[in-house]
């Protein structure tokens, strides 16, 4: 079987780090991160196949609920963490071209750091809002904004 290097890559909530243990029958094994800071070790096939999306995480959000954040009551997500999980997805995801495709990351090291700095969703009409909407998601940058006040921060698109 031929070894193919996978340290630094994504595999959607994974990033390779590097090989441990020796190869056998069912290849490499990697030391993977996942997008919440754990780590695991995941043969390379599971990897390159898609079985193996995350450290386990990734069954909380679908199933709606989360041992790690408190924002979950009887099964549903806090509008909060929604907003959350929503705007990591759309930064990872390198085929949304107003997105990843465009650069814009996360900067909040948790979803603990982006609820401190702004703060319980206002009403339900309000949504979250780049005041740079050239900028990242990081501190600074981000407010709870309703739909008036997003018309008028809006990039020129052609």
């Amino acid at each position: 079987m031929k070894f193919i290097d996978l340290a630094g890559q994504r595999f959607s909530r994974l990033i390779a780090l590097g090989e441990v243990g020796k190869r056998d029958k069912q290849g490499a094994r990697w030391l993977c991160r996942c997008d919440c800071e754990n780590t695991i070790i995941v043969r390379s096939g599971d990897l390159r196949s898609g079985n193996t999306k995350s450290c386990g995480c990734l069954r909380f959000d679908h199933a709606g609920s989360s041992p790690r954040h408190g924002h979950a009551r009887k099964g549903r997500l806090s509008p909060e963490y929604k907003t959350w999980a929503r705007l990591n997805s759309r930064c990872r995801d390198l085929r949304n071209k107003y997105y990843g495709g465009r650069g814009i990351r996360v900067e909040f090291e948790s979803f603990e750091e982006f609820l401190a700095h702004i703060g319980p969703k206002p009403t339900p009409r309000h949504s979250i809002d780049r005041i740079d909407v050239n900028g990242n998601y990081c501190i600074g940058n981000v407010r709870w904004a309703d739909a008036k006040m997003q018309r008028a921060n809006q990039r020129f698109q052609p």
